[in-house]
């Protein structure tokens, strides 16, 4: 490029401010806590920063440290967290945009378009989920930064400003390798990077050249030796995914399996990472995203489509600028990026662990990004058609813009539905008694992985002073779902923490979706939403809603978390009918009934009828309760599954019942005669 001085610096950093703001601020404040980000939230609150440190001191020590600094500064505003974690993001970018400048000089484009590439890499979707992988943000920043200065330390005759550098470096190097050790790869990237660097400025004898490399690193290779003797022999890892001597004893009971999980783990998290990540995550993120949002995508990837082409349109670039390169340099540029990349992955691998598109595995593509963006660049700066290479650089970058609207919508809803959960449990259960196990059902596409994620919100909404996890949670899979049937009670251990999981005591809460309002299920008789899946109605009879206590002061979720309490709309009549049906407060339930339909208030899901059936009755409006009993009778998804759950000793018994008789007759009444 032409733009040459402060001003060509100033300008690519907009450019990369610009492409970053499009990937991840468009969507920023709608976004919150995910999975991880609880139990962390729920150790700041209730135990404090020695809580958050203790967590980690089985497995990453310094990170807990960190963190800790970090939950002091941020506390627990949603939109803290994101920014900073835009913040770090950003400045991990400029870091690279620096390094890549240092090594390829007077190749602006070249060093821009690997920056951009770096910056929105889609092949890491976790930018979202910046609670939890701000240390990972800042460890490779850090990482990023002191390879720029150990190449500086090269490059400058200075002494002061030598001195400075190793320092600098050699402090930052200790700094990100405490914080998360699988980025230990970096280091080899260091020396390659340094190599490549040493080769452009002067030719030397490969002996002498790699003598001055070696004396150049020692102050490295001590940190280095000094950490791994500290995390291999010094320090015990008691979590078993980051304990070397489970992964070595895996290695020596099973050579010829693990060495070929090795070899094949690293091709395929190679090809994921170069080729996978361009198209994978975005089929994944658009095949469940409505019309309106894709395209919205769409229009934001164009719009970062035409400022490249803005930007770069009065570019005059040729052989004699150096921008373009030859064949030979565009194959080695690749290779070497790959290279790079397949070095940052390979301590990920050797631990047993790999990448894919999926629940959060997508992390480890972070640092591995570094060498993608350098692979990438190279091939686009090799297309000596200079239109061309602008428009493919272009769509390459709005590709990845697309992915990362797609990612922050998902995100932006995941939040919104956990919002939702929680106000609206809020409004249906004043507290929940202690000892109780909470099962939480979400809409489909934002299921729960762990139980942290339910019993981390729960105890920082209704016991925020208390320093035992009170409320316990657990989600369902295969596992759990055996459990929950036969009502088993186990200790749980997660991390330093431990508490029981009782489903003798199970609050099963499902959020179905498809416009349905948060269901307690459970109860005598089963009134499920004809949104439920299968699980819900398998474990729906062991839910026992009295588990609420409806005789405290009710419990709020915390605004800086949650957000502000969404409007009154027909969820919150709802829940607060249901309450007040619980309590039998027949004449409070009808006035919040009367309330909600004067405001032209109505279900999207019939089901939710019911509380205001059964209430009418009981005050007497009969009227009103053969008008919602029409409605029932008219919902087959909900009045099907109802009135088949009745056996005929259950229709025995409800004979007996004259009110009860009533209302189950009157939307079942084919049921009498059966």
């Amino acid at each position: 490029m032409k733009r040459k001085g402060y001003l060509g610096v100033v300008s690519s950093i907009l450019i990369l401010l610009l492409f970053g703001s499009l990937a991840y601020l468009v969507f920023l404040r709608g976004w919150g806590y995910y999975k991880d980000d609880w139990h962390l939230i729920w150790a700041g609150n209730a135990l404090g920063l020695s809580g958050i440190i203790q967590l980690f001191t089985l497995d990453r020590p310094f990170m807990g440290v960190l963190y800790a600094i970090t939950y002091r500064l941020l506390g627990e505003s949603t939109l803290a967290w994101q920014v900073f974690g835009f913040l770090v993001r950003f400045c991990s970018a400029l870091f690279f945009y620096w390094l890549v400048s240092a090594i390829w000089q007077k190749r602006s484009r070249l060093t821009l378009i690997m920056a951009c590439i770096f910056l929105i890499y889609p092949g890491f979707l976790q930018q979202p989920n910046a609670n939890t992988f701000q240390n990972h943000f800042i460890g490779l920043a850090a990482a990023i930064l002191s390879i720029v200065f150990t190449i500086k330390s090269f490059q400058t005759k200075k002494y002061a400003w030598k001195l400075f550098f190793i320092l600098a470096s050699v402090f930052l190097t200790l700094f990100y390798l405490l914080i998360y050790e699988y980025m230990i790869g970096l280091e080899i990237v260091r020396f390659l990077l340094v190599d490549f660097t040493l080769q452009q400025k002067e030719a030397l004898p490969v002996k002498k050249r790699l003598l001055r490399l070696f004396l150049g690193i020692i102050p490295y290779l001590i940190v280095l030796v000094v950490f791994l003797l500290w995390r291999f022999v010094i320090f015990n890892s008691t979590r078993a995914a980051t304990d070397p001597g489970l992964i070595g004893a895996m290695y020596l009971s099973q050579p010829l399996p693990m060495l070929m999980r090795l070899i094949l783990e690293s091709l395929k998290d190679i090809f994921a990472v170069m080729i996978s990540a361009w198209v994978v995550p975005l089929y994944q993120l658009s095949e469940n995203l409505d019309y309106p949002s894709l395209l919205l995508a769409i229009l934001i990837g164009a719009a970062g489509i035409a400022a490249w082409m803005l930007y770069t349109r009065k570019d005059v670039t040729s052989t004699k600028d150096g921008e373009f390169q030859s064949k030979h340099e565009t194959l080695f540029l690749f290779v070497f990026g790959t290279l790079l990349a397949s070095i940052t992955l390979l301590p990920i691998i050797l631990m047993n662990r790999d990448i894919h598109f999926s629940d959060q595995f997508d992390r480890y593509s972070l640092q591995a990004s570094i060498g993608v963006a350098i692979a990438a660049g190279g091939l686009l700066s090799g297309i000596k058609n200079d239109v061309l290479q602008r428009w493919i650089t272009a769509c390459i970058l709005g590709i990845s813009l697309i992915t990362h609207v797609c990612n922050g919508i998902y995100y932006t809803r995941f939040w919104s539905a956990q919002q939702q959960f929680w106000w609206q449990l809020s409004w249906r259960a004043p507290g929940v008694r202690r000892n109780t196990t909470l099962v939480a059902l979400m809409p489909s596409g934002f299921g729960l992985a762990e139980g942290y994620e339910i019993w981390g919100p729960a105890n920082r909404i209704y016991y925020p002073a208390e320093k035992d996890i009170i409320l316990s949670g657990e989600t369902m899979n295969q596992e759990t779902l055996g459990w929950i049937q036969s009502k088993q009670s186990y200790g749980r251990v997660f991390r330093t923490f431990t508490y029981t999981v009782d489903f003798k005591n199970s609050l099963i809460l499902s959020l179905p979706g498809n416009g349905s309002c948060l269901h307690v299920l459970g109860g005598d008789q089963l009134e499920l939403s004809g949104n439920e899946g299968a699980v819900a109605r398998l474990i729906a009879p062991i839910s026992q809603p009295d588990l609420i206590d409806m005789d405290v002061n009710a419990a709020a979720p915390p605004e800086k978390i949650f957000g502000k309490e969404p409007a009154h709309e027909w969820c919150y009549y709802f829940q607060k009918i249901s309450l007040e049906r619980q309590r039998q407060n027949w004449p409070a339930a009808v006035e919040l009934a009367n309330d909600a339909l004067s405001l032209n208030l109505q279900p999207v899901d019939n089901s939710e009828w019911m509380p205001l059936y059964v209430s009418y009755y009981q005050v007497g409006d009969m009227e009103r309760t053969n008008e919602i009993g029409g409605i029932l009778r008219a919902s087959p998804e909900f009045i099907a599954p109802y009135c088949a759950q009745f056996t005929d000793e259950m229709i025995d018994k409800i004979s007996a019942d004259k009110d009860l008789s009533f209302l189950v007759f009157n939307i079942c009444p084919h049921i009498v005669n059966e």
